[in-house]
Parts: structure tokens; C-alpha cells; sequence
């Protein structure tokens, strides 16, 4: 007897960014700065299991404003924010308004997550043995913030990378 192979189809839901300039300046700043909140922001909104659609608008130099299913729901001035990301601020202001579950990050290497901490744990690993031998530890000093150098490096270069992988995605470079 002869069987067919059964397709199973499920339905993934998931929220989607419009691929548009605004959204490419703030993906461009955020890579510049690091932006592990912008990083996670735009992670969580892909992975949300909604099917809902988010637009950043540049409705004219001074104004920029995020639409959800074509709602506004934040808006923001450049004019006042010549110093920051106003299109990720938008997006985190409303990740964070949105979903109360996701990881808050307020300071630039607060609050790590799983994968960020297997990435830094041997230089975590290097500053303990620094630490147990700070009786007979040359340099003491210089070489714990030689490896705090080192994690935010790889932080900053995994953050890159996130962004990088993120941007492709949602404008299938």
C-alpha cells in the first residue's frame, strides 16, 4: 500500500515591521550605539505571536511616529531629540508599554540574557581567579578592567551582529 506524506500546516503568527527609511535610520543608530534594548525590542515584537503590523512614519522633519495596524500609538520629535534614536525610543517606549513580560533593559549591560551570559563567562571566570588570587595579583586592577573590556566588547560586537541579523530579516537584504 502506497501512502501519501501528510503536510502538516500551522498557522505562526507573528507581528511584522514595515521595512521603510525611518525604520532603517533607527536600525542604522541603534548599530552605531549598541542599542541592546532596540535589539530585544524588535526581537520580542517578531516573536510576539500577534499578527499585528508596525509602521515608523516620518510624517515630516520634525515629527516621527510609530503606527500599530495603522493606529498611532507614539509619537516623536526630532527637533527636541537631536541626541538620541527617536525611531527606537518609539519602538521600546512601546514594547515596554505592550508587553509586560519582556526583560527590562534600562543601562547599557544591565540585565544580560542567557546567551549574553554564556558568551562573557569565561572572562567572568578570569576575574573570579583574579579576585581568589589578589594577595599575590600583579596589576590587580589594570587586568579586572582589562576583562571587564573584553565582555563589553563581545557584548557590543554580539549586539552588532543581533541587529545585523534582525535588519536582514525584516528587509530580506
Amino acid at each position: 500500500m502506497k501512502t501519501e506524506k501528510i503536510n502538516l500546516q500551522t498557522t505562526n503568527f507573528k507581528s511584522k515591521l514595515i521595512p521603510n527609511k525611518a525604520l532603517e535610520d533607527a536600525f542604522n543608530e541603534a548599530y552605531k550605539t549598541n542599542d541592546r534594548r532596540f535589539a530585544l525590542s524588535v526581537k520580542t515584537i517578531l516573536n510576539d505571536g500577534k499578527n499585528d503590523v508596525l509602521e515608523l512614519s516620518q510624517r515630516n522633519k520634525y515629527n516621527i511616529n510609530l503606527y500599530v495596524n495603522g493606529e498611532c500609538k507614539e509619537e516623536g520629535y526630532n527637533y527636541l531629540n537631536y541626541y538620541t534614536n527617536v525611531g527606537s525610543n518609539l519602538i521600546n517606549n512601546y514594547v515596554q508599554k505592550e508587553y509586560k513580560n519582556t526583560p527590562q533593559i534600562i543601562g547599557k549591560y544591565y540585565n544580560l540574557s542567557e546567551s549574553e551570559k554564556i558568551l562573557v563567562r569565561e572572562n567572568v571566570d578570569i576575574i573570579k581567579l583574579l579576585v581568589d588570587n589578589f594577595e599575590n595579583g600583579i596589576n590587580f586592577i589594570d587586568n579586572v578592567q582589562k576583562e571587564i573590556g573584553n565582555i563589553k566588547n563581545k557584548i557590543n560586537e554580539n549586539v552588532k551582529q543581533e541587529l545585523t541579523d534582525l535588519k536582514e530579516i525584516i528587509f530580506k537584504k
